[in-house]
């Protein structure tokens, strides 16, 4: 005997089929309205469809207004991993800055006496050892490549990434000049900013460039710095000749949607005077072609910051409309990669960029020195070699300015 399924009377999904089957067809019951309509007397029995239809009316269509969009002239634009291909002289005729070699003399009479003890420049060798060696980072490294041998695949080595590098040994450097700081109260009087954004649009020759930057740290400070240079020669003050190329040179070209200028403070702030900036160099700074980067190409990227801090803070003092300067404006740039040092000081007198006539900028800066020779693990040793205490020094100047 084969045993089934006992099916119920009344089986639920059928009756539920043939529920929705019936309510598909059910047709509408008369309500005897009509009749009852008809024997009311003066009342006059129409069509709802034929009413609806007189009284409707087609919906307007409303057309949307187009809004003007303001057209900008394409802008010639400067970035943080941008170089310049001529380096210094393309970076004097692009400001307007004269470049005098040393700095002014009020820094070198501050250089001849100043004195570091010995242990100072103890803590700082650590403090590289500590930056470049012992740091717990470990982040792959940009792949290693050999001319000699392209095609071969080297192992990825991981390490401390340059960025942090820079970070740690500038903020290193920072805490030895506040603890070598005499009076402590002036290190109240400056405010240490990491990571600052600086926007900056200019026009010179009918060209408009905009720079658009970020640095490691700006230091800014209650008091601005004094004047470093009142009056200059006027054998001094004739800008290079870049013939045949032209100061927009190796810059992108880019659609401008309206720039705004931007300093990273606001105008109500007690320290909002630029005093420092720091940018950093690594190997994602290059040319737009490529080519080959030198010591020049690096000293117009110190004097390209400087310049944008100062500019920033003049447009936001005086208006974005400003040419002649009613006080100059002196910023300090130290330019590192770790290893490497470029110090200068910029005195902005003017924002009129166009052609090579009246006020110009002065830049003073100094030759590029490095701060050690090597710093590695030597059979398992770190070793720190040929240590250079100047760069301390004219950090330290810096800072007391």
């Amino acid at each position: 005997m084969k045993f089934t399924q006992v099916l119920c009377h009344q089986h639920i999904g059928r009756m539920i089929k043939r529920h929705w089957i019936i309510s598909s067809k059910k047709v509408l019951a008369n309500s005897d309205v009509e009749i009852a309509m008809k024997n009311l007397k003066k009342v006059a029995v129409v069509d709802a469809n034929e009413l609806f239809q007189a009284q409707s009316q087609p919906v307007r269509k409303e057309v949307a207004k187009e809004i003007p969009v303001r057209q900008y002239p394409p802008i010639y634009s400067y970035k943080t991993e941008t170089l310049l291909i001529e380096g210094i002289k393309q970076a004097q005729v692009l400001t307007k800055s004269i470049a005098l070699e040393g700095l002014p003399m009020r820094y070198e009479k501050f250089l001849e006496n100043l004195k570091i003890p010995d242990d100072v420049h103890k803590v700082v060798q650590e403090d590289i050892l500590s930056a470049h060696l012992f740091d717990s980072e470990q982040k792959k490294l940009k792949k290693t490549f050999d001319p000699q041998r392209p095609a071969y695949n080297h192992p990825r080595v991981y390490g401390i990434s340059e960025e942090r590098k820079n970070l740690l040994i500038l903020d290193k450097f920072i805490r030895s000049c506040e603890r070598l700081t005499k009076n402590k109260s002036e290190n109240l009087q400056k405010k240490i900013l990491q990571n600052p954004f600086l926007r900056v649009t200019l026009d010179k020759d009918g060209d408009d460039i905009g720079m658009e930057l970020k640095a490691d740290y700006l230091i800014t400070s209650a008091h601005p710095i004094a004047a470093v240079t009142e009056t200059i020669s006027d054998e001094f003050k004739t800008l290079p000749d870049l013939f045949p190329l032209k100061f927009t040179s190796s810059l992108n070209q880019l659609g401008n949607n309206g720039w705004v200028n931007f300093y990273p403070i606001n105008s109500g702030n007690r320290f909002i005077n630029p005093h420092t900036i720091f940018p950093t160099f690594t190997t994602k700074t290059k040319t737009l072609y490529e080519f080959d980067i030198n010591e020049s190409q690096i000293r117009s990227r110190t004097l390209i910051y400087a310049f944008s801090a100062a500019a920033a803070r003049a447009k936001q003092q005086f208006g974005d409309d400003v040419r002649k300067l009613p006080n100059p404006i002196a910023v300090q740039a130290i330019h590192t990669n770790g290893q490497s040092y470029h110090f200068g000081v910029l005195q902005l007198n003017t924002l009129d960029l166009n052609g090579s006539n009246g006020d110009v900028n002065i830049w003073h800066e100094t030759e590029i020195e490095n701060l050690y020779e090597s710093c590695s693990y030597r059979e398992g040793i770190p070793t720190l070699e040929a240590y250079n205490p100047s760069v301390l020094a004219k950090f330290f100047t810096f800072y007391s300015q």
